[in-house]
């Protein structure tokens, strides 16, 4: 288990946030399935730079915004150090506490049916398609 995987997993079990971890398998099919509908055409993988970005904004504080910001109650939650990993949450006050208990990282946000998809990275800037 990687640093940010095990952080993240204890962060939900001590804020008693409801979670479904993605298994490996269904990682790599979400991961294609979010490449196909957000990224430039032959990505496989999560890359910031093939992203059909549709705005930007350098916004040090989205984090602590995300509960007004998005408006999906069935979020996907994705980071990456060693390798993906992802789980799924509920409303986006679930995700605004897990940032707030968890150390600063780059992260992707979508929702279960692919109707945004949100990337911070770690200069704080933030990417909407």
């Amino acid at each position: 288990m990687s640093y940010l995987e095990t952080e993240i997993n204890e962060s939900l079990e001590n804020l008693g946030i409801q979670n479904k971890k993605i298994s490996s398998l269904d990682l790599d099919i979400l991961i294609a399935s979010i490449a196909n509908v957000f990224f430039c055409e032959g990505t496989n993988f999560l890359d910031p730079i093939q992203l059909r970005v549709k705005r930007t904004e350098y916004n040090p504080n989205f984090w602590q915004e995300v509960s007004w910001r998005i408006q999906s109650d069935q979020l996907i939650f994705l980071v990456c150090d060693t390798s993906y990993r992802a789980w799924e949450i509920g409303p986006p006050q679930q995700l605004e506490r897990i940032l707030s208990d968890t150390t600063g990282y780059p992260f992707w946000v979508t929702d279960v049916s692919f109707s945004f998809l949100i990337y911070m990275d770690d200069h704080d800037c933030v990417s909407w398609a």
